[in-house]
């Protein structure tokens, strides 16, 4: 956006709101789905609130293992976009459109003592529009490697 200036002392809510902000009524709802993070003893638990998605259209990526730095990504637009065309088809076209889906989101959690996370060992389930993450954490604390890993999610009926 032009003339906003530097945003990075801006408190993350609006960095968010002003980031997202477009013209286009599509993208003008701003989604961030609602998390609980747990500590247990022997783990971490993430579970996030997704409805519309579905394992082929969410992503769960550890992005940064030295900051404990997990990101939840999700995109209908390719699945919106083909529903819309289809609706369109067999109901006629949008005169006033309120209910949208929301076509994408991306969240970011980072979790204290990385050290501590086994990160070969996350996994990732979704069922009726719950997002559940199981963060294991290690016996012992070592250092974390460096690279990027995508963790596979599983569909429960």
């Amino acid at each position: 956006m032009m003339g906003m200036g530097n945003l990075d002392y801006a408190h993350p809510e609006v960095k968010r709101i002003l980031r997202h902000h477009s013209h286009d009524p599509k993208t003008f709802f701003v989604f961030e789905p609602p998390i609980d993070v747990r500590e247990h003893e022997k783990k971490f638990i993430i579970h996030a609130d997704v409805p519309g998605f579905h394992k082929n259209n969410i992503s769960v990526t550890v992005t940064d293992e030295e900051r404990g730095e997990i990101c939840i990504k999700g995109n209908l637009v390719d699945l919106e976009e083909k529903q819309m065309k289809e609706e369109e088809q067999v109901f006629g076209k949008y005169l006033i459109q309120e209910r949208v889906l929301v076509p994408e989101f991306e969240r970011k959690v980072v979790l204290h003592n990385p050290s501590e996370i086994d990160w070969d060992n996350i996994n990732a389930s979704i069922a009726h529009g719950q997002l559940n993450i199981d963060i294991p954490k290690k016996d012992v604390p070592s250092k974390p490697p460096k690279e990027s890993k995508i963790i596979p999610i599983s569909e429960e009926p």
